[in-house]
């Protein structure tokens, strides 16, 4: 499943930006109560706390896609190992073709009974015998895939945490524009029914009320 593209979508400038725009905006006639900033900060500080939440999952995301790639590898070299042991067992006679990869193969001649060197780890090699060593490569190849089916679900599970988390941030960040955008057009229409021109009362030269537009 392919990784969304947040760079778009969230990024720490655009966290700075909101927290500034609806940390200081103006509401009804440019002085905003003390709840209302109150209430303004709590959610910038929330879009905060969403975007930071955001990319402590994309590099736990980086760090395990490394480890998948490093594993993958890892499993691919066991795989081919396993398939020139058992290439070397079913051809116990001269000529057995060993493959190296990229298409070639190694023509080797092979006593009766040798066996292979093999790492038994902490550094330790010895020689073992094809029925030993096969096991011991099968089973290391078993842990390797193991391991990489629970790294690939700790990976969905992160990119679908990132997923919600963008998702819970746009409906924060759509609230929030719409909530400063009623409270600008309330602004606006408040400034102008308070600059109509007021009408002035005159007295006329033969002494009667008028009034001047």
């Amino acid at each position: 499943m392919p990784m969304p593209i947040l760079s778009e979508v969230l990024t720490p400038r655009s966290v700075i930006d909101v927290t500034h725009v609806f940390s200081g905006r103006r509401l009804h006639g440019g002085q905003a109560s003390r709840a209302a900033r109150g209430e303004t900060m709590a959610d910038a500080e929330e879009l905060q706390k969403l975007g930071r939440l955001v990319e402590v999952n994309r590099s736990r995301m980086s760090r395990l896609s490394e480890q998948i790639s490093m594993l993958e590898e890892a499993a691919a070299e066991h795989a081919q190992v396993l398939k020139a042991l058992k290439a070397l067992e079913a051809g116990p006679d001269a000529g057995s073709m060993i493959p190296l990869g990229a298409g070639v193969q190694l023509v080797v001649e092979r006593s009766p009974g040798s066996g292979v060197v093999i790492d038994l780890g902490s550094g330790i090699q010895a020689e073992r015998p094809l029925e030993e060593a096969i096991p011991m490569v099968e089973k290391r190849l078993e842990d390797i895939e193991t391991l990489l089916s629970t790294l690939n679900e700790q990976f969905d599970s992160s990119e679908e945490s990132v997923k919600e988390i963008v998702d819970e941030f746009n409906t924060l960040l759509s609230d929030l524009q719409a909530e400063a955008a009623s409270e600008e057009t309330a602004e606006a229409e408040q400034q102008s029914s308070s600059s109509d021109p007021t009408k002035r009362r005159m007295r006329s030269i033969g002494g009667d009320l008028t009034l001047d537009d």
